[in-house]
């Protein structure tokens, strides 16, 4: 619940942020140790190796120990602590050392042009949740941001950066969120499914912005492609992979609907780097183009919000 999310950031990070200043998300960087891996996190997709955003990122471990590798370098952050990933920076968001998986709770913030991006995640030995993904459409809050970012290259001025922190997070927690409420996108009578249909829904729910890696999905359902392409065909009457792309469209169109991101950055949150082709495939799954359903949209919002005189 967003709500959840928003007391975190009120009770914890706020008073943590006023105590310490910007250096709650400046964290000292180590040298990676030999043995640094990656957690194989039980998902529709496996990496191997780091990644990076387009977007600048903050991260905060509300409890347990955040161990990652960001551009190289180990950090291991306890509880009360956060970092600071730029965009375009390779890092590794769960790491370890050995075989041994340390439990971490997160929040995550993920800054665009017109909002923030915000979800939790916990990593435990035995598993990895994400909950859904909220975004708050407001420029000001990316603009506050920004001013933040931009001034770590220059003169420093701690009061002036912590005072910008406080602002952006401060209007984050005041904020309205639309989540990508994926409650809704369960099949009827769920429950009564195949277990290992259940368990390839929830994943393909949990990692619907992923690469799709049909055998991997498979790997974690515990069973062969043939047959998990079989029970889809037979319960739901289509492939996995049109499942995936019945959920991520639908996201894709309630973020059109309910949000002011572009349809390039709505393409790249719901899993497509090529813009065409996610264009494309809109048209066909709702018969007009990601802008035309933006337009209406807007359309019927000036529509309510300046209505029509009444006949005299």
């Amino acid at each position: 619940m967003w709500g959840a999310i928003t007391d975190l950031i009120a009770r914890k990070m706020l008073p943590r942020l006023d105590a310490v200043g910007e250096s709650l998300f400046h964290p000292v960087a180590h040298p990676a140790p030999p043995d640094a891996v990656m957690v194989p996190i039980h998902d529709i997709y496996a990496r191997s190796k780091p990644f990076y955003l387009w977007v600048p990122v903050l991260g905060y471990v509300l409890a347990g120990q955040g161990e990652m590798l960001l551009n190289g370098r180990w950090l291991s952050l306890p509880a009360g602590q956060g970092v600071f990933v730029p965009a375009c920076v390779p890092r590794v968001d769960h790491a370890m050392r050995g075989e041994r998986i340390v439990p971490s709770d997160w929040l995550w913030f993920l800054v665009y042009p017109s909002g923030v991006m915000v979800h939790r995640c916990r990593l435990t030995p035995t598993a990895h949740e994400k909950s859904v993904h909220y975004f708050v459409s407001n420029p000001t809050l990316s603009d506050l941001f920004h001013a933040w970012a931009q001034r770590q290259h220059h003169r420093p001025n701690a009061l002036r950066g912590k005072g910008l922190l406080l602002a952006f997070f401060s209007l984050l927690v005041e904020a309205t969120a639309v989540s990508t409420n994926l409650m809704e996108q369960l099949p009827e009578q769920f429950s009564a499914l195949p277990v290992p249909l259940q368990r390839a829904i929830q994943l393909m729910r949990c990692s619907y912005d992923k690469p799709f890696r049909l055998s991997q999905l498979a790997k974690w359902c515990f069973v062969s492609p043939y047959h998990l392409c079989w029970l889809f065909r037979r319960h739901l009457g289509m492939t996995p992979l049109g499942y995936l792309t019945h959920l991520r469209l639908t996201i894709a169109r309630q973020f059109l609907e309910e949000t002011e991101l572009s349809v390039s950055e709505i393409a790249y949150l719901v899993g497509y780097s090529d813009l065409r082709y996610f264009r494309n495939l809109f048209a066909k799954r709702f018969g007009v183009p990601p802008s035309r359903c933006r337009l209406s949209q807007e359309t019927k919002r000036r529509r309510w919000v300046f209505p029509p005189p009444e006949a005299t």
